[in-house]
């Protein structure tokens, strides 16, 4: 098979913040996990060249929107859940060697 190329991808000076789920539960031996989840979207068509898919990228209110407890509002939060272009902000990305994500997955 084809090796894939790894990418760093940034939003310039500004943190990149995504939209996520977490869960606290006790595994069947009795072991608290903590679980994490990206959600994903379309890719933007600023990235789709890259990929098919991307984080769900929060700016601003919808950083809060998220974070909130907005329950009852599930057809707002919904709207969140698109590509973001990011026109407001410096896109930037570069290749990185496949030992950068190798030494990144050894310490997880």
């Amino acid at each position: 098979g084809r090796t894939k190329q790894p990418w760093y991808v940034n939003l310039g000076d500004a943190p990149m913040m995504m939209a996520g789920l977490y869960d606290r539960w006790v595994d069947a031996v009795g072991d608290e996990m903590l679980t994490v989840s990206v959600i994903t979207t379309d890719a933007s068509s600023r990235l789709e060249w890259l990929h098919d898919r991307m984080p769900v990228v929060l700016r601003g209110a919808s950083v809060l929107a998220w974070l909130g407890d907005e329950s009852e509002q599930l057809p707002s939060l919904k709207k969140l859940l698109r590509p973001y272009n990011g026109d407001d902000l410096s896109w930037s990305w570069h290749p990185i060697g496949c030992c950068m994500t190798l030494d990144w997955l050894s310490h997880v």
